[in-house]
């Protein structure tokens, strides 16, 4: 039944630009013997997206990725943002963060109602997990529990925007867009217990 679930999840929501807007992608490794791969994308003004991959992708591939997504936009690496979430990415896979403070440029993406519930999805603390029905609750849709995981899985943003802290009734682990092992790998990260 995860399996159907997780099937029928939408891919993040689209980013919506201007035409002459930059662009920056980057990638990073997890560690020298690890196979993950952190990819990056950001505007001028914020980070637009993210994806944490259980293989490794080339930073070549994810920019030919992006430039084929976005034709119109020049592409580069070289950017402050992805300084700077590179250096708080490498410090929470070390331990040594459970906060970020990196500027989001969510109001590209999603729904107003999207929105509302990716902002939710910042409040929940490095540890802790939230059910579908409490996230429901705190966007007042008490009776919206599909909708609010709908709306998780659209999130652009994974890990700095951490829908993986969000589970079904009773511990489940629940749906994932990125896969149940990249949820299962961040949980047990932040040493959160959960039903497989």
């Amino acid at each position: 039944m995860v399996a159907t679930y997780e099937a029928k999840l939408k891919p993040p929501a689209p980013v919506r630009l201007t035409n002459s807007e930059i662009l920056a992608t980057r990638v990073f490794h997890l560690g020298p013997k690890s196979s993950w791969s952190f990819l990056m994308l950001a505007s001028e003004k914020g980070l637009l997206r993210t994806h944490l991959k259980p293989y490794k992708i080339s930073a070549t591939e994810w920019k030919e990725e992006i430039q084929s997504e976005f034709p119109d936009h020049k592409v580069q690496s070289k950017s402050e943002i992805l300084d700077l979430t590179e250096k708080q990415m490498k410090e929470y896979f070390k331990g040594n963060r459970k906060d970020f403070d990196v500027p989001l440029d969510l109001h590209r993406s999603g729904t107003d109602f999207q929105q509302t519930v990716w902002g939710q999805l910042l409040k929940i603390p490095f540890g802790k997990v939230w059910t579908y029905g409490e996230l429901a609750k705190r966007v007042k849709r008490p009776k919206g529990a599909r909708a609010v995981g709908q709306a998780n899985g659209r999130n652009p943003i994974p890990v700095i925007v951490p829908c993986h802290r969000v589970v079904a009734s009773g511990g489940a682990l629940g749906g994932f867009t990125g896969g149940l092992n990249v949820k299962r790998f961040l949980l047990d990260h932040e040493s959160v217990s959960y039903k497989d």
